[in-house]
């Protein structure tokens, strides 16, 4: 039996789908073989947030590599295609309009999608798992692979129903074994130019930031339950500057100004704090992050974006798995509190009380433990 990890009102249409699905469709559509030599074009479905997109850059390197002179295109949302700029193993990057992964599906839009982009490509790859995804694929054609444990992975001509409890980066790259692909760099990929950085090189003349200690904290996310205390990102900060001469940079984007002036006006020693919110381009904050010598944020696309760019990092989770989203590496560490409902990857917290107690429970000294190892 699937573990359905999706809306539990759409699981008997799904369980349904499902059994008449394999039973009927997917006995056919399996017979189908790959044939490596046929691949000239390659869509990779990645609507989804920052952190998702670098995330699969090591699918798309391994495609580049597998399949060269292979055109590689990857579909994605607007706010995202940025990350993809200067991405030699991108050819192109194609924008979904709108976001039926978190908000009602547009059928007419779907469908002028799926029309537009039929029959352009050989080989599909959906990395979300979501249904919607698997069901463009389908209409656009070519041979089709994905997971499945979500539902409708009876369209795919290959794949798989359950991921193990492994890395993103891991599950994503074990997704191409179905086509014989058995890439090993997890190497994440975000590339900017010189443009970026001579922009960042002014903002930090601006700030009279040349040549200072930086580190660079984001405390934002898109969603409130992996938000960590204001007052504790500025006692953090406090110490920081303290021990370590640092200078604060608080990035996030422009509706996140009003966080870091909350937490700014915490903070004792305000000339060593400096926000940055809604300053930076995706690519100008890789260059400004790069720049730093410790990343310290939730997880969210600015920390993926640190561990590209190889910055040593500090990552604080608690609704979501460090051990799939998050890093256990020598410069890259996760800080979490294991309860019993930690990494329930529900959007808002389910607790009655001392809600999003898995965030709030870790505590200044654990994150300045770690910045001790690192710093």
């Amino acid at each position: 039996m699937l573990n359905y990890q999706i809306n539990p009102k759409f699981k008997p249409f799904i369980l349904i789908a499902d059994m008449l699905g394999y039973a009927l469709i997917h006995p056919i559509l399996s017979l189908k073989r790959f044939n490596k030599a046929k691949i000239k074009r390659i869509l990779v479905i990645r609507i989804d947030e920052i952190g998702d997109v670098i995330l699969a850059t090591p699918v798309f390197r391994a495609l580049k590599e597998e399949f060269p002179g292979c055109k590689v295109d990857v579909l994605v949302k607007k706010g995202t295609k940025e990350v993809l700029e200067h991405n030699p193993n991108v050819d192109n990057t194609i924008i979904c309009e709108k976001d039926w992964l978190r908000n009602k599906l547009d059928i007419a839009y779907f469908l002028s999608l799926a029309k537009k982009l039929k029959g352009k490509y050989d080989l599909m790859i959906e990395l979300h798992t979501s249904p919607v995804n698997i069901l463009l694929a389908f209409f656009i054609g070519g041979y089709k692979i994905g997971y499945a444990f979500r539902g409708l992975g009876f369209l795919s001509n290959k794949t798989r129903f359950l991921a193990k409890k492994e890395h993103i980066i891991d599950r994503n790259l074990d997704l191409l074994k179905l086509i014989n692909i058995n890439h090993k760099s997890r190497k994440m990929d975000v590339f900017f130019s010189k443009k970026e950085e001579v922009y960042v090189n002014a903002l930090l003349k601006k700030h009279k930031l040349t040549g200072k200690k930086l580190i660079c904290i984001n405390p934002g996310t898109l969603r409130a339950n992996k938000l960590w205390q204001n007052n504790k990102w500025a006692e953090l900060s406090d110490t920081l500057m303290e021990k370590y001469n640092a200078y604060i940079l608080f990035t996030g984007s422009s509706n996140e100004k009003p966080l870091v002036n909350d937490i700014i006006s915490m903070v004792k020693n305000k000339n060593k704090a400096v926000n940055l919110a809604g300053e930076t381009g995706l690519l100008q904050l890789a260059a400004l992050i790069k720049r730093c010598r410790l990343f310290i944020g939730t997880d969210s696309g600015p920390l993926h974006i640190a561990r590209a760019v190889e910055t040593p990092l500090i990552g604080l989770y608690g609704p979501t798995n460090p051990f799939i989203w998050g890093y256990n590496e020598d410069k890259y560490k996760s800080v979490y509190k294991k309860l019993d409902c930690s990494f329930c990857n529900q959007e808002g917290c389910k607790r009655r009380k001392e809600k999003e107690l898995c965030l709030r429970s870790i505590k200044v000294e654990d994150v300045v433990k770690e910045v001790k190892r690192l710093f």
